[in-house]
């Protein structure tokens, strides 16, 4: 029989794009004891096959937990950067319709389509070169996001690996009590302003 800890999983997860994951972790090691006491115990005493399938488990869900900290906060500092824009003046209308995840959809799948098209932003003639330099920014944080990303946000992930966590459990006849393995992962974001580094959390 084998036990998995909180300590083990912290070290597997640093194994990964550490700096996305580092905030949360380091929250729930300080913030958190009775989590990491109930995580200890929920997962003591576990068969070989239902210790490697956890560790899978939260290894694809740290893997998850960092896509979509890339695709929001990608969006969130895209949307910042609009917001910007229209304060100084730029007119990034029809292109961009207002900073909301909305109108940034619609620009990012229309983005997608213009360069399937091999169209660029000074091919359409209606900006001067200050706003293409702006919005080829604003692009350029946009790269790689989706517009039907998987999950709407961070509790629907959570929910999903919860299910998860219950067929294995359900498997291996583990009790799992009231325990929510993933309900004290957050997202917390570091950005940086006027030289000086401040954290964002989104629950």
């Amino acid at each position: 029989m084998k036990s998995l800890t909180f300590d083990e999983i912290y070290q597997d997860l640093k194994s990964l794009e550490y700096d996305y994951l580092q905030p949360t972790l380091d929250r729930i090691l300080a913030q958190e004891p009775r989590y990491i006491e109930n995580f200890n115990k929920v997962f003591a005493n576990l068969t070989d096959n239902a210790y490697l399938e956890l560790k899978k488990l939260f290894m694809e869900f740290g893997l998850d937990f960092i896509d979509f900290n890339k695709e929001i906060q990608a969006k969130k500092k895209a949307i910042w950067k609009i917001r910007c824009s229209l304060k100084d003046g730029y007119t990034l209308v029809p292109l961009i319709t207002s900073a909301t995840f909305t109108a940034l959809n619609d620009y990012i799948e229309n983005l997608k389509k213009q360069r399937e098209l091999g169209v660029t932003i000074a091919d359409q003639g209606a900006y001067n070169d200050e706003t293409i330099k702006m919005i080829n920014k604003i692009n350029t944080l946009l790269n790689g996001t989706q517009t039907n990303y998987k999950y709407i946000n961070l509790q629907t992930l959570k929910n999903d690996y919860n299910v998860k966590l219950a067929q294995i459990a359900k498997k291996y006849r583990i009790s799992l009590g009231k325990f929510r393995a993933f309900v004290a992962f957050e997202q917390i974001f570091k950005t940086t302003k006027s030289s000086k580094k401040r954290k964002i959390k989104i629950i």
